[in-house]
């Protein structure tokens, strides 16, 4: 009876898990997940105004409303549910290493990492991060559609 549980544990149960391994080790890939972890890892989660449970897009992948997103005036933090977690570490990417460009009716917020790395954001979290990323980056002037606006 042992072997019987066995077998199945090893033909149906194993297979699932190693295929969200790999999905997980290809996507921090492919986002530029990874890229932007080995720079900007969070250690804690930062103080400031928290948004659950939100929607992003990091290049061309979407994490819909899986990532807790919180803005202050140090920048950016991310950092996925359970089981999305694993391999995407928590990351705090500083305002003045983002670029804003309007985009139609969207702002998206550029990274030039060691790949480049696009992030859009929805509403709300949209609207308090271009609040956040204007107040923190004072040198800046009113953006024109379809420019870009940059921190660094």
């Amino acid at each position: 009876m042992y072997h019987f549980f066995l077998v199945i544990f090893i033909q149906l149960l194993l297979p699932p898990f190693w295929m969200l391994i790999f999905y997980l080790w290809f996507d921090a890939r492919g986002s530029g997940w990874k890229n932007l972890a080995r720079l900007y890892r969070a250690t804690e989660k930062p103080s400031g105004r928290t948004f659950e449970k939100a929607t992003l897009s990091m290049n061309a992948r979407r994490y819909r409303e899986i990532a807790l997103i919180a803005l202050n005036s140090d920048g950016l933090y991310v950092e996925l549910a359970p089981p999305f977690s694993f391999l995407h570490p928590p990351i705090m990417v500083p305002w003045r290493k983002m670029r804003a460009i309007e985009m139609g009716s969207t702002t998206e917020f550029v990274l030039s990492a060691p790949i480049l790395v696009r992030l859009k954001l929805t509403e709300p979290v949209l609207h308090e991060a271009i609040r956040q990323f204007e107040l923190n980056s004072p040198q800046l002037a009113p953006m024109p559609q379809g420019k870009s606006r940059s921190a660094a």
